[in-house]
C-alpha cells in the first residue's frame, strides 16, 4: 500500500470564520490524507456552514450538544484526500469522542479522536474509562488526540513529572486492546513536545496503535495558530487483522456506561 499520513491537532478553537479560514488553507496543504482535531468549540448548528467551506472534501463532526454555555469541546475528522471513503461513525455527546471506519487505499482503519478535559484527575479517568466501546473494533485502531496526561513523565514532559495517578487508566485501556505509542515505537526514549506554556513543556499530543500498523516516521509543525503543534504520523504498512480464537475477555467496566444502560 502507499503511505498513509494522518494528523492530530489541538487547533484550540476555530468558532472565528477568520481563523477558521486561515485551519482550513493550512489543512489543506498538509501533507496528510486524514485531519484529527481537537478543541474546535463547535456547535450542532455550525457544521453545516464549516462542512461546505471544507467542500467538495468531507468532514464528520461531534459537537457538543449542551452549548448554553461557551462550547470548549468539539472534534472533527477531515478527510483531505477523495479516494478515502468514511463508514461507520460513533461518537459520544460530550463532543469529545469521535470513531471513524474508513477505506483508504485498500485499507480499512478504525480511527479514534479524543479531547480529553482540562480537568481533576477522575475526569481524565472517566473518558479513559469510557473508550472501551468506542475501541472495540477488528479493524487495525489509530487512538489520537490531546490526552492531556503523558505517558512517561521523565521523558515526555520539562520540568520531568510523575502523574502515575492520572495516566493509570489509560495505561489500562491501551493494555487491554494492546495500543502503543507510536513515536515510543520509532524513537523509543527520544525527547520531544507538542506543547509549550511559558517554561512548561509536555508530549500531550500522540498516537496509539495497534499491533498491525507499521509506523515510518513522526513529525511534529509548529503552528502560531495554537499552543499545540500539529502531529504528523506516516504509516508504511498495514497488515491485515489476523483474529484467532483466542480469549474473550468481558470489560465489566462498560456496564457503568450511561450510554450502555441505556
Amino acid at each position: 500500500m502507499a503511505d498513509v499520513k494522518i494528523i492530530t491537532f489541538n487547533c484550540t478553537g476555530m468558532a472565528n470564520s477568520i481563523r477558521r479560514t486561515a485551519l482550513f488553507e493550512i489543512f489543506r496543504r498538509l501533507p496528510a490524507q486524514i485531519i484529527l482535531t481537537q478543541e474546535t468549540h463547535s456547535k450542532p448548528e455550525d457544521e453545516a456552514i464549516w462542512a461546505r467551506e471544507w467542500a467538495p472534501r468531507t468532514v464528520d463532526f461531534n459537537s457538543a450538544k449542551n452549548t448554553t454555555s461557551y462550547p470548549r469541546n468539539g472534534v472533527e475528522i477531515f478527510i483531505n484526500d477523495p479516494n478515502i471513503k468514511v463508514n461507520t461513525v460513533k461518537k459520544d455527546l460530550e463532543g469529545r469522542i469521535l470513531t471513524a471506519d474508513v477505506s483508504i487505499h485498500f485499507v480499512d482503519l478504525h480511527l479514534i479522536n479524543i479531547y480529553v478535559p482540562v480537568e481533576k484527575n477522575s475526569a481524565k479517568n472517566e473518558i479513559f474509562d469510557s473508550l472501551y466501546p468506542y475501541t472495540i473494533s477488528s479493524l487495525p485502531v489509530v487512538m489520537a488526540g490531546d490526552f492531556k496526561v503523558v505517558d512517561q513523565p521523565n521523558i515526555d514532559r520539562l520540568p520531568p513529572g510523575d502523574n502515575a495517578e492520572r495516566r493509570k487508566a489509560l495505561i489500562s485501556l491501551c493494555n487491554f486492546f494492546q495500543l502503543t505509542d507510536a513515536y515510543r515505537d520509532l524513537y523509543r526514549d527520544a525527547r520531544t513536545y507538542t506543547r509549550r506554556q511559558g517554561t512548561s513543556h509536555s508530549r500531550l499530543d500522540r498516537f496509539h496503535i495497534s499491533r498491525e500498523i507499521n509506523p515510518s516516521n513522526q513529525l511534529t509543525i509548529s503552528s502560531t495558530l495554537s499552543d499545540h503543534d500539529i502531529v504528523v504520523l506516516q504509516i508504511k504498512n498495514i497488515q491485515n487483522t489476523q483474529r484467532g480464537k483466542g480469549i474473550w475477555k468481558n470489560n465489566t467496566k462498560i456496564y457503568d456506561l450511561q450510554s450502555f444502560q441505556n
